[in-house]
């Protein structure tokens, strides 16, 4: 075992989340700390019925974090054994693998696992995965306001902000609109930004984040406007999801990134103040089901 996969067993404090299998999804932070198997132990290994192996398969030079802290292992496929679980319980993890190719892109999953189970999280380039390839790009005030206005954004609204970053969207609808807001992100640095700027500015009140996948909020359906950033391929994903749960009326507000297959009320294009190019914000009202453009 690597020096450094030593010194991550000791630092992996609280990174998974315990959840109980129920519509509301209580969320326990627990520390949850990684033994790193060596090469040499790859072959024919069998999971315990005490814990669960994660066999993650990733390109043989990418940088891979579990819960915030940077492993050591390299190569094409590596193994993590969890310590010993409460059996029937679910837990996961939050993986980023960060490409080495020069513009930080990232790809990051929750995986969930249970006590006795193998699961394997193929985080491989062109690969499908439960949230998203994301890349983080703050959104200017400006385009936020934006997003918000074109939506007609309320005190009576419920916002949700998928992939919420540092949760200027849900911070900005609560402190001009004085609409309810809920960020939901999967990186835990994000959601640790979100909540500092969310007590800054004084909206605790009326904003939650929280960290988890955004193609897993149980309660989406409180939403009276969705606002996303994501790349075309969460929102292909999210599409059948927000059609399924939102109420006839509710309004999802995409920008740069249509939702396919979707036909929008309005496109707007935004023109920053010395900003280097323009921003497209779509506009989407939920329609009864049955009924469509």
């Amino acid at each position: 075992m690597r020096r450094g996969d030593r010194r991550l067993i000791r630092l992996l404090n609280g990174i998974a989340i315990a959840l109980t299998l129920s519509w509301t999804i209580d969320c326990n932070l627990i520390g949850l700390p990684l033994a790193v198997l060596q090469a040499q132990e790859k072959s024919g290994v069998s999971v315990p019925p005490n814990k669960a192996l994660l066999r993650v398969l990733l390109p043989k030079d990418a940088q891979l974090e579990i819960g915030g802290e940077k492993t050591q292992s390299t190569g094409e496929e590596r193994l993590f054994l969890t310590p010993e679980l409460e059996p029937g319980k679910t837990y996961f993890y939050v993986l980023k693998l960060i490409n080495p190719n020069g513009f930080r892109q990232v790809r990051m999953r929750a995986v969930e696992f249970q006590a006795g189970q193998e699961v394997v999280v193929d985080l491989r380039p062109g690969k499908d995965t439960a949230s998203s390839e994301i890349i983080f790009v703050p959104t200017s005030e400006e385009v936020v306001l934006k997003m918000l206005e074109v939506a007609k954004v309320t005190k009576d609204d419920i916002v949700y902000d998928l992939g919420c970053g540092d949760g200027r969207i849900v911070v900005l609808a609560a402190k001009k609109f004085g609409a309810r807001g809920v960020g939901v992100d999967i990186d835990p640095d994000r959601v640790k930004e979100a909540n500092e700027k969310v007590r800054k500015e004084g909206v605790e009140k009326l904003v939650e984040i929280r960290l988890g996948d955004a193609l897993n909020v149980p309660d989406i359906s409180r939403a009276t406007v969705v606002t996303l950033y994501m790349l075309p391929e969460f929102n292909r994903k999210v599409r059948p999801i927000l059609e399924r749960e939102l109420k006839p009326g509710a309004r999802v507000v995409s920008h740069d990134f249509e939702v396919p297959d979707w036909k929008p009320d309005s496109v707007i294009t935004v023109s920053e103040q010395g900003g280097f190019r323009d921003h497209v914000i779509y506009l989407y009202t939920i329609r009864p089901r049955g009924k469509s453009d």
